[in-house]
């Protein structure tokens, strides 16, 4: 498959969840959530001009994975390699303060009769979705692994401004 047909499979499918997100609302996630990524010095400086330059927000721009469990983005970030010194190591930390309607728990949930999501179970996943908005809290490089960590803090949007706004593309 190409890459362009990929991305409209995935364009595809996030527009799916998007006219479903109304019943969803037992999946919209709240508190923390992590995602291993390699990155360029380029991007990362981006993140840091972001970080000292308040207001500025970060649009998620395709459908993300993320995990509860720091450990899965740990594992998977220490597997990618930084022999290349052009890019780096980097974990980003997702903190969301409200319930977030475009970051989905896949997790089972037997309180609410909710079923995983998944095809791996294990890793404890969070969709996140294209559209959700943050704004950069920190940029930090750890002395000894040389890994970046970004903590991103989501800005909340009620669900009914992202209905409306939904609405208004698919005219």
């Amino acid at each position: 498959m190409t890459n362009a047909r990929l991305h409209s499979n995935v364009e595809i499918f996030a527009v799916e969840i998007y006219s479903q997100l109304e019943t969803l609302k037992d999946r919209f996630f709240q508190v923390q959530s992590y995602r291993s990524l390699s990155m360029t010095n380029k991007n990362i400086d981006e993140y840091k001009w972001a970080l000292h330059n308040r207001g500025t927000l970060i649009e998620i721009k395709t459908l993300s994975s993320t995990s509860v469990n720091p450990k899965v983005a740990y594992k998977f970030a220490s597997g990618q390699k930084t022999n290349n010194t052009y890019r780096h190591r980097v974990i980003c930390e997702f903190h969301f303060d409200h319930r977030c309607s475009t970051a989905i728990d896949l997790r089972r949930n037997p309180d609410k009769y909710l079923l995983c999501l998944s095809a791996y179970e294990n890793e404890a996943k969070i969709l996140v979705l294209p559209g959700t908005l943050f704004e950069v809290r920190d940029v930090h490089q750890a002395k000894d692994t040389g890994r970046y960590t970004i903590i991103l803090q989501n800005i909340h949007v009620p669900l009914n401004i992202i209905m409306e706004a939904f609405k208004e593309v698919q005219v």
